[in-house]
């Protein structure tokens, strides 16, 4: 019992910093469309007769690079500024399944048309959803508060303030109850129970993705690399379709939001129909999406996150949990989760020694400065949109480095990965196998962002590495020396071929 509660903690800081990023974008993204587009033009930016506003909503959803925890504090200010309960639940649904640096991601991971259907289909489930939501839950005039009629530096400092607000509300109580959501299932689910769940040919695998998905949390950026370790694996579609909707698109705590925002009848209705659909989808693109030209596995290692990440027979203490936690968490994940905490230190501060409110009252003062220039609602929309816009193509370029630090990133994995084959550590070998496969990724759109040369030729050198650090992994699994020897060293002639086919 004791390694049990031991996982749940390690799965909750893993999911935490995690979703650190996303998060932080999206109390970003709440704050400005409080402070500079204000609750009148939210609501026609979302807005629209028909169809029209679900489709604004999976679009913009769609743009932005938030997580289905990182759209909360949007959702609650769509909800404050009286925005159709089905457009809200549509880019509730379709912002944290797909964004540019995900979707790049996933055209690497398997054939596009693929990946290009599931953005089709996305929105085919998101419009259904929104016009039953809509059907039966009628709009209702909510109190939003008035624009701030400041310009200039004191509006600036107005979008920090709201994000230590935002923070500080009950909005926090609603992400720390969907990252509880990955502890519950690690309690729920032995290690490497879910290593044969969604196999090819099984009925039930897309109805049993979608019981476990829902629960559990994903980022757009997770849920894509889970996709494609399914297709290399030759797992089921339909089950890849619903972890993509229900795990990536729904979490608890957005569950318990829209019950206390529409009532549990409403959220019964939402979540039923969303499951009927995302099913039906599922079932009927299973046979034909599925990669023609893959041998099955048997197995995946791709739901592991979700089930607990220790044996029963293991011993473990609190900083043995911190080490691993920390091993596993990239610097910018802890930049924002510290970053995060910060504005949570600073909110909980203004509230506790009573300056909010003078502050709020300076930052809503008409500012008599020469160079603060006053703009029109219409173009702080504008700018606003696309500022967000230019920020996820930088994030892009960000996220993705030019070949030259990549192939230098794979050098040093390789060594790691070399050293440890040989020497036989295991923990090692788990260690940077994901971290290699994923440069090797990054690699691939990298070249296509700037127009690089990248041919079938290039393609194939690098999925012959992809094939070689899975056997790898697997001899790592056996626990045999002799097969990790000469896995190790047939991953290192691959990647000597990768690198001289791919050198600048």
């Amino acid at each position: 019992m004791e390694t049990l509660m031991w996982g749940a903690v390690l799965r909750f800081l893993q999911t935490l910093s995690l979703a650190a990023p996303t998060t932080l974008i999206g109390f970003f993204v709440a704050a400005l469309l409080i402070q500079m587009v204000g609750a009148e033009k939210t609501r026609q930016l979302f807005g629209g007769k028909g169809w029209t506003s679900i489709a604004k909503a999976w679009l913009i959803g769609m743009a932005l690079p938030v997580c289905s925890l990182g759209c909360l504090p949007i959702l609650v200010w769509l909800r404050r500024s009286g925005v159709k309960a089905g457009a809200i639940l549509a880019f509730a649904i379709s912002a944290p399944l797909f964004n540019p640096i995900s979707l790049l991601w996933g055209l690497t991971l398997s054939d596009p048309m693929v990946i290009l259907s599931f953005s089709f289909i996305s929105l085919l489930i998101v419009s259904a959803v929104g016009g039953v939501v809509d059907w039966f839950v009628p709009p209702v005039s909510v109190e939003a508060p008035p624009a701030n009629p400041a310009r200039g530096l004191r509006r600036m400092t107005s979008v920090g303030l709201t994000m230590s607000q935002l923070l500080c509300s009950r909005t926090s109580v609603y992400l720390l109850i969907g990252v509880l959501g990955v502890s519950w299932l690690s309690l729920l689910l032995p290690r490497g129970y879910l290593q044969a769940s969604a196999e090819r040919g099984d009925l039930l695998a897309p109805a049993f993705m979608g019981l476990i998905a829902m629960p559990a949390y994903e980022t757009p950026l997770t849920a894509i690399v889970k996709l494609g370790d399914m297709f290399q694996h030759g797992n089921s579609v339909g089950a890849a379709l619903t972890l993509l909707v229900l795990g990536a698109g729904m979490n608890l705590g957005l569950l318990v939001w829209s019950t206390m925002s529409f009532g549990w009848r409403p959220c019964l209705m939402f979540v039923g129909t969303l499951w009927f659909v995302s099913l039906s989808a599922a079932y009927l693109i299973d046979k034909p999406l599925t990669p023609r030209g893959v041998d099955p596995a048997g197995h995946t290692h791709a739901f592991d996150v979700y089930c607990n990440p220790f044996p029963s027979d293991i011993d473990m203490d609190l900083a043995q949990i911190q080490k691993l936690w920390l091993e596993g968490t990239t610097s910018y994940e802890l930049v924002a989760l510290t970053t995060l905490a910060t504005i949570l230190a600073i909110g909980v501060l203004l509230w506790s020694t009573r300056l909010q409110s003078v502050i709020d009252r300076w930052g809503t003062a008409p500012s008599h400065l020469r160079f603060d220039r006053e703009l029109s609602p219409k173009t702080l929309m504008g700018l606003s949109v696309l500022g967000l816009l230019a920020g996820s193509v930088f994030s892009c370029y960000l996220f993705y480095p030019p070949r030259h630090e990549i192939l230098e990133e794979m050098r040093l994995a390789n060594v790691e990965l070399g050293s440890a084959g040989t020497s036989h550590s295991w923990e090692t070998i788990e260690y940077w196998l994901p971290i290699q496969e994923n440069w090797t990724r990054k690699l691939e759109v990298s070249m296509y962002l700037r127009a690089e040369e990248f041919g079938p030729y290039e393609r194939a050198k690098l999925k012959v590495l992809r094939d070689k650090l899975d056997l790898l992994r697997h001899s790592a699994e056996d626990r045999d020396p002799d097969t990790v020897h000469q896995a190790a060293l047939s991953m290192t002639q691959a990647y000597s071929r990768v690198r001289r086919a791919l050198a600048p």
